[in-house]
């Protein structure tokens, strides 16, 4: 036994902390479901246990995850930092709901997100797959290198420019919304959402689509809200998969430490948690969460877009089967 804990309770909940703080580091859409859903179904938690334990052990992992993104030139501060009050509004307004709801509702409901997301992710494979079909000598190293370090180097040139057109909080005209969607189009086909919303010229009212959504799943959910950040960044602003998860990994950070007051503040002041059991499951699981993110956001200059797409997909098939069939 340590506390309230026996020995293989601890090294489950370690196990669990490092394979959840991997994913999250690598794609930020898949940490916060396995956390959720591993100590939910796994170990028996309860949703108002859970939430504040996965809001600290994420404020350690995206703090992991976004230094690493900064260090690589991927994380885009003046663009995130508006994006975040409405995050914060996001996250109170769902951790209101997400205490109407019972345990059972809360898992049918990350099951049923799982079941999305494989689903949309099955569709991007897909289209990659058509897209890189009939490539000649598409098999030899020498090609898909230079390949690589070409796309690469379109990404941030384009992404940069991009990024300083969207800083301010105005109107565009017609000419301006054109120059970001003719600067989106040279990204890979992760950025050809921006097309999508063409017509939404309002920055403000791009970043409150952005913001309340992500805020929301992770008041409601107890997730970081990852799982909506990414593809809506993609989709509102034109940004490539990996500057979408390396800017999602400080929209993470804050979602979760204002989880961690409103959760707090509740728990504490009706009785439902005690500091002891707060305290004893965050030691268990913050090292291992901080070694696995920081593991993950190093693992996503490393593999490809396609690779982490099929890791995304395995993840999510598996936390909905554990919801729905075991």
């Amino acid at each position: 036994m340590l506390g309230n804990f026996t020995l293989t309770n601890v090294i489950g909940l370690v196990i669990l902390s490092v394979f959840s703080g991997i994913v999250t580091g690598m794609m930020t859409m898949g940490g916060g479901l396995i956390q959720v859903s591993g100590m939910m179904m796994i170990f028996g938690y309860g949703i108002i246990l859970v939430r504040p334990v996965v809001y600290i052990t994420n404020i350690f992992t995206f703090a992991a995850s976004a230094y690493r993104s900064k260090m690589n030139g991927l994380l885009t501060w003046r663009v995130v930092a508006k994006i975040i009050p409405w995050v914060i509004i996001g996250v109170i307004f769902g951790y209101i709901i997400g205490n109407e709801l019972g345990d059972k509702h809360i898992a049918y409901l990350i099951g049923f997100l799982a079941l999305i997301l494989s689903v949309k992710t099955v569709l991007e494979l897909m289209g990659v797959k058509q897209i890189g079909a009939g490539t000649e000598n598409a098999g030899k190293p020498s090609d898909k290198e230079n390949t690589e370090e070409s796309i690469a180097k379109k990404d941030r040139d384009a992404e940069d420019s991009i990024d300083d057109l969207l800083l301010d909080e105005q109107i565009y005209t017609k000419e301006a919304l054109d120059e970001i969607t003719a600067k989106a189009t040279i990204l890979n086909n992760d950025a050809k959402g921006v097309i999508w919303f063409k017509g939404l010229s309002s920055i403000r009212i791009k970043n409150a689509l952005l913001g309340i959504p992500v805020g929301f799943v992770s008041g409601v959910l107890g997730i970081p809200g990852g799982i909506l950040g990414v593809p809506l960044q993609q989709h509102l602003f034109g940004s490539s998969l990996h500057r979408a998860i390396a800017n999602s990994s400080i929209i993470g950070f804050f979602a979760a430490l204002t989880g961690v007051v409103v959760a707090l503040t509740h728990g504490l002041s009706t009785g439902l948690l005690t500091w002891t059991t707060i305290l004893s499951l965050s030691a268990i699981m913050i090292p291992g969460a901080y070694l696995g993110g920081m593991l993950g956001s190093k693992l996503l200059n490393i593999i490809s877009i396609t690779w982490l797409r099929w890791v995304y997909l395995l993840i999510m098939l598996l936390v909905a089967g554990k919801i729905f069939f075991v």
